[in-house]
């Protein structure tokens, strides 16, 4: 009988006010358990990690902890410090990518340049020294170079970018002017598995949209055609940035072909606000399967 481990991170507690609610822990509690696994459901706690796994011994762990701020101190551990306290305790399995590969991919800036030897398009990034020769009309994406949830993005011309701080935690790249794809990728049988891509539709009265910015302002739907060829750049980018199990990578279409904007190596599962799911909804595929599909993923390979 195997026994599962899911550790989570109230929503209070997370960096980036992550979508953690109780009603989506026990439902995915609920799907496990009614598979036959044993499901333990604990909370982090970074000085009591260690000795929990090592109690439970589970033969998976449901890794739903988006990072921990701590609430006496000033201070927090990221997804990935986080993730590296808990592969510290040795666990048989963890579901999801691992510590380093995480530390790679969150990176904005690194992940880019990576993908950028390899041969993926991406987008161009921008020093504060860049812009004496743009036009007026030219737009810039500036944004986190670490973060999650499409917070803290904005959409600015050059002549706004030049008096922000010089921030070495801040990125900023061109705008691409085209739609927006969102593609889940999960594995299945050892082997990446990308869904229908799913495109993103801004409301039509803003010029220049930003997910994130606009995200109150935006609907989606299935791509069934997969215009752009994206399932298999999907797939490929997951398996070259060695991801597990589960992820979403974002792209836009430029002028000269899908761009990847974004990959994110842990993407939240809430069944009402998250895309992962979302995408498996519109694709004929139900929470309680997808969940299955996951838990698959990382016992069967």
């Amino acid at each position: 009988m195997y026994k599962i481990l899911l550790i989570y991170v109230p929503k209070r507690n997370t960096p980036f006010k992550e979508a953690i609610s109780s009603e989506m822990l026990l439902q995915i509690k609920d799907i496990l358990s009614k598979i036959g696994y044993i499901v333990f459901l604990h909370k982090y706690i970074p000085n009591q990690i260690g000795s929990l796994i090592k109690e439970i011994d589970p033969d998976v762990i449901f890794n739903m902890a988006y990072g921990y701020v701590y609430s006496s101190e000033n201070t927090f551990e990221s997804q990935v410090d986080v993730l590296e306290r808990i592969e510290a305790s040795r666990p048989r399995a963890i579901l999801g990518s691992c510590s380093t590969t995480q530390r790679l991919v969150q990176d904005k800036l690194l992940c880019s340049e990576f993908l950028l030897k390899k041969g993926f398009k991406v987008p161009h990034h921008y020093t504060l020294g860049d812009f004496e020769d743009f036009k007026d009309n030219h737009y810039l994406v500036v944004k986190p170079r670490f973060g999650a949830c499409h917070r803290n993005i904005r959409l600015m011309k050059p002549i706004q970018v030049k008096n922000i701080d010089n921030n070495k935690h801040l990125l900023i790249q061109n705008y691409i002017d085209g739609p927006e794809f969102t593609v889940a990728v999960v594995t299945v049988k050892g082997k990446a598995k990308a869904f229908l891509p799913l495109e993103i539709l801004f409301d039509k009265t803003e010029t220049k949209n930003v997910l994130g910015l606009n995200k109150k302002d935006c609907s989606w739907r299935i791509d069934s055609n997969d215009s752009y060829k994206l399932r298999f750049l999907a797939e490929q980018i997951f398996e070259i940035l060695n991801l597990k199990h589960y992820a979403r990578i974002d792209f836009r279409i430029s002028d000269i072909g899908p761009v990847c904007i974004d990959v994110n190596p842990l993407p939240n599962l809430d069944s009402k606000r998250s895309f992962l799911p979302a995408i498996a909804n519109l694709s004929g595929i139900s929470y309680e399967n997808l969940i299955k599909m996951l838990i698959d993923a990382v016992i069967h390979g």
